[in-house]
């Protein structure tokens, strides 16, 4: 009854918590806007892309991903099978697996190449600069699924790879881009902090 409301909230501390409480849940709805307007934002500039170069559709898309995770770091990679006729020495680096998969048709070798890479501020990053822990891509293309990480170092799935230590990486998001279940690239987004 609004009579009890009244009693209830004429004590101010009781009031003062339900009006932070209010205050808190208008904030976190106001992130959760902005967040799916992001979203919304990078699947519009998709279906727009024959408007654009794929390079400047993949730009814009790592910058928009950069700035909704807060990465410094966001770099695409071509994720291609090797097949043993091809010449080995092609761009990219190379992932061997060394585990049974449950797939039979899945590859031994995969190439992986940059395809795009951004830094935080829509700046293009080198290739030099496009370096990523070959622990994660491998295990992505094993796993098949999502890696995330908010202290990579400390974290027991990464402890054996020198890259993340050598490159400093802390928070780590990479995800799989499939078509027809096949991995063939990798979104991955990093920071130092």
């Amino acid at each position: 009854p609004e009579a009890y409301r009244e009693d209830y909230l004429a004590n101010r501390h009781r009031k003062a918590i339900i009006e932070d409480s209010e205050n808190f849940l208008q904030t976190e709805r106001k992130r959760v806007i902005a967040g799916m307007r992001q979203v919304l934002d990078i699947v519009q500039k998709l279906h727009r892309s024959s408007e654009r170069s794929l390079d400047e559709l993949l730009s814009s898309v790592l910058d928009q991903m950069i700035e909704f995770t807060s990465a410094e770091r966001g770099i695409l990679f071509r994720i291609d099978p090797l097949s043993l006729d091809e010449d080995p020495d092609q761009e990219g680096a190379y992932v061997a697996r060394d585990w049974a998969p449950e797939d039979k048709d899945l590859p031994s070798v995969w190439r992986v190449a940059v395809a795009s890479a951004r830094g935080f501020g829509q700046q293009d990053l080198n290739k030099q600069s496009a370096k990523a822990s070959g622990t994660v891509i491998k295990r992505i293309l094993k796993e098949n699924g999502p890696i995330l990480t908010a202290d990579a170092i400390e974290d027991l799935r990464f402890s054996h790879s020198g890259s993340i230590a050598k490159l400093g990486m802390r928070s780590i998001l990479a995800l799989p881009l499939r078509n027809n279940k096949r991995i063939n690239g990798v979104v991955y987004l990093d920071s130092q902090e």
